[in-house]
């Protein structure tokens, strides 16, 4: 018998995600350097592409917007002074 085929769905990107990840990128490099910057981009864009095989990962967040799916990912590793937050840069308590 044939083994099941997986099943790949299709990930679309809201039309602001390259200006956050800019944004992210950018600010990571300011605190923790350019190579750092570079890692945590390559990390979210693995989980990006990860949902095209686990697309339910992540809590509901229909009340911003419907069907969108938030995953939060620990930064320890990269220490931030500052993050975006809904366009404004905050401070973030240590």
């Amino acid at each position: 018998p044939k083994p099941p085929t997986a099943v790949s769905y299709r990930v679309r990107r809201h039309p602001l995600v390259a200006h956050d990840l800019e944004t992210i990128t950018n600010l990571i490099a300011d605190d923790a350097g350019p190579q750092a910057a570079l890692r945590k981009l390559e990390e979210i864009e693995r989980t990006l592409r990860g949902l095209s095989r686990v697309p339910h990962r992540g809590t509901t967040r229909d009340e911003m917007t419907p069907g969108l799916r938030v995953r939060r990912q620990p930064i320890e590793e990269t220490p931030l002074t500052t993050a975006a937050t809904g366009g404004r840069q905050s401070p973030v308590s240590a």
